[in-house]
């Protein structure tokens, strides 16, 4: 996914995140309810939520959910106080991946803006995480996140996205928060050339499409430069 100080994390990020990362997509229709009557719901803090393995404070960190994340909630858990604020824990998926965030921070039913078409999750495995959301307004957020170090580097990619006849195309934003400058063919281009996933093609440097049937997205490279 990223280039590390050491080759060896290369070589186990790209296996992981196309093999055991296995990556999935969610296709919301409805912003409030599944057709098995569980609900959706969005997080909403500007800093993100962060997701863990057990329902309490001091569980261990998954990933963060970026803002405006659509979730499936699977279950309510405990209530707790957290500094002023008292809610319910509540167990969540993303794609294949499941844990427990506190409830202050999630929206339902999910908000207009926030509404999600398309999620597509690879990992998490011991290394990175990335997931690729779509939103029914035509923007998406590219969410990258490096697990090696306590304090994770993350990175924010946002663009424009649009699908035709089943095949879906992402434009990158040319100025980007959290990344400057932004070299997005690191993403999905191989160094020597070639995509490291044969079913995205490159349009130009920050253009790129994929059928909206798919299941599995390579992302790899060092597009800001951050990872050394």
């Amino acid at each position: 996914m990223f280039k590390f100080r050491h080759n060896v994390y290369m070589a186990a990020i790209l296996m992981a995140m196309l093999f055991s990362g296995c990556a999935s997509r969610n296709t919301v229709s409805d912003s409030s309810k599944t057709d098995s009557g569980r609900a959706f719901a969005s997080v909403n803090t500007p800093g993100g939520l962060v997701l863990r393995r057990e329902a309490r404070v001091k569980s261990q960190r998954m990933f963060t959910l970026i803002n405006k994340t659509n979730v499936l909630v699977l279950e309510k858990g405990p209530k707790e106080k957290i500094k002023d604020s008292e809610d319910y824990w509540y167990k969540v998926k993303l794609g294949d991946n499941e844990g427990w965030v506190f409830g202050k921070y999630l929206s339902r039913p999910v908000p207009g803006d926030a509404e999600t078409e398309y999620t597509y999750v690879t990992g998490p495995n011991n290394f990175a995480v990335s997931y690729l959301s779509l939103y029914h307004n035509g923007r998406f957020d590219l969410y990258l996140e490096i697990m090696e170090e306590k304090k994770t580097p993350v990175i924010i990619m946002s663009g424009k996205w649009s699908v035709t006849k089943g095949l879906i195309t992402i434009a990158f934003d040319k100025k980007q928060k959290f990344c400057k400058p932004c070299d997005f063919t690191a993403l999905f281009v191989k160094p020597e050339g070639g995509m490291w996933n044969e079913n995205i093609r490159k349009i130009n440097d920050s253009t790129y499409s994929f059928s909206k049937d798919l299941t599995q997205i390579a992302i790899w490279g060092n597009p800001c430069d951050l990872f050394r």
